[in-house]
Order: C-alpha cells, then structure tokens, then sequence
C-alpha cells in the first residue's frame, strides 16, 4: 500500500504567513510537518510506502500522489478559531463512497489515544479547504489533529507524537 502525507501548508515559500496558523510559539506547519514525519516512519515500519508531501502547491502534490498510485492521501493541518473549539475532525471527499466508512474508522482509532473528541464531516466541491484534496483520485482526507490555538491539544500533540504515528499508521494501514 502507498499512503500520501501531505504538509498542509509551506510549500515552495517558506515565508511565516505560509506555514499556516499560529499561536504564541505553535506554528502549525511545524506540528503538522512532525506529526508527517514520524506517521511516514511508522507507515513504513508496517510494511508499506509512505509519500510524504512537502514541496510545490496543493494541485502539484495531489497530482504526483496520483502519478505515483498512492492507495490513500492525508493532507495534515490543524484548525485555528477565534475561540478554538475542543476537538479533531476528519473531513473526507465525499466523492468516493467509503470514504465516509474510511473516515469513520480512522476517527474510532483516533479517538482511543487523543483526551479530545473527533468529528467526521463531508467535505464538497467548492467548500473551504477542498482545494486540499480536489485533484486526489484515490480516497482523500483532510486531518485537523485539533487547534494550534488551544495550548492543551498543542500539548498532548507534542507530547505524544510517536504515539499519535503509530496508531495513526496502524489504523490507516488497516483500512
């Protein structure tokens, strides 16, 4: 199996508006880019390919995971709000009809190590961040691990990485 990790943002600039959002000393882009690493390393560990995704824009990543016949693509990120809400969300491209089973399932392994609750949501055509996973033809996925303006989920996410990988790979390599 070939998964896909994509770095939801810091593509070809690396200027700090481009590395998503921020809050006090988390950057988005940096939590998103160890969780990337370490789950490509566990993916790997368990017998299979990982692609991770980190240069060119969104069109030009989802096409080389294309070119590349990746079995599943992730674009990692973690959501931002003016008041950051208290959980992670899935959202699956509703194109695909087990993607919404897909997306469940990753969600119940998800919610078994993480002290925050998860959300499964449909993601469209034309619906902010779809853009993240227009041009993927195989099952795509957009993981908000949670918000980098909420200092807990920052915490438990950089604490836990590791952990977080691995049931990550086993869950998306059972799929």
């Amino acid at each position: 199996m070939k998964v896909a990790l994509m770095l939801g943002h810091w593509g070809k600039r690396s200027r700090p508006k481009d590395r998503g959002a921020t809050s006090g000393d988390a950057v988005e882009a940096h939590i998103a880019a160890k969780l990337l690493v370490a789950s490509a390393i566990e993916i790997e560990k368990l017998g299979h390919e990982a692609l991770m995704l980190t240069y060119d824009n969104y069109k030009e990543r989802e096409q080389f995971a294309n070119m590349m016949g990746a079995d599943f693509f992730f674009a990692f990120h973690l959501n931002s709000a003016q008041n950051p809400g208290n959980y992670g969300l899935i959202l699956y491209d509703d194109r695909g009809p087990l993607n919404r089973e897909y997306s469940k399932d990753l969600v119940f392994s998800l919610a078994k190590i993480f002290p925050y609750r998860w959300t499964v949501k449909p993601l469209g055509h034309g619906e902010r961040g779809f853009n993240n996973i227009e041009w993927a033809i195989m099952p795509a996925f957009i993981v908000e691990w949670g918000f980098v303006n909420n200092p807990e989920h920052v915490k438990f996410i950089n604490e836990n990485i590791d952990k977080i990988a691995a049931e990550f790979a086993k869950a998306v390599t059972s799929l």
